[in-house]
């Protein structure tokens, strides 16, 4: 089996091309990638659309189980900046590599790469509420909330927040607290 790893996702995006050698090759490859990369690029890569599927969107930020309040706040921000996107054929690769690297199986590679359809979609916030609630239930959401207040520009260009990020930041600090 070849693979060809996409310079655009950094979620090692591989793009399934013949079937003649074994796993392993995909398997070093997209090893470990979710530890290599923050939480909000790896959703960023998958898309929009992986928040709605609840299974995708547990099996990701359980690989940020780790995550502090200040990284909360950090992940917040970004999906917050990012609420709205285009779900395109470079996100649909993505979110079938990442499941057939987590099953181990390229059975699920998604071969069809006849659908360019790009769709406009926003963030699932009840499916983000409730995978953090129940992953994150150890964090101080109040606090979580406080600490966006502290942000450098540096590290996310707060300026980019605009009125409907502010209110999914709103919504998820709705859901989120206990």
């Amino acid at each position: 089996m070849k693979l060809l790893v996409s310079q655009d996702l950094r979620l090692a995006s591989c793009s399934y091309v013949d079937q003649t050698e074994d796993l392993s090759l995909f398997e070093s490859l997209c090893a470990d990638i979710s530890f290599q990369i923050p939480p909000w690029e790896a959703l960023l890569d998958l898309g929009h659309s992986a928040s709605y599927n609840y299974n995708l969107l547990m099996s990701v930020l359980n690989d940020y189980k780790g995550l502090n309040e200040q990284d909360m706040a950090l992940l917040l921000l970004h999906i917050s900046i990012e609420h709205s996107g285009q779900e395109d054929q470079d996100s649909r690769v993505a979110q079938s590599t990442y499941e057939a690297q987590k099953k181990g199986d390229l059975t699920l590679l998604n071969k069809d790469s006849s659908n360019k359809k790009s769709t406009a979609m926003m963030w699932s916030v009840d499916c983000f509420a409730r995978a953090f609630r129940e992953l994150y239930s150890g964090l101080v959401w109040q606090r979580v909330f406080e600490l966006l207040a502290l942000v450098k520009e540096a590290d996310v260009p707060t300026a980019l927040l605009d009125q409907k990020g502010v209110g999914m930041l709103a919504a998820l600090f709705n859901k989120c607290k206990p």
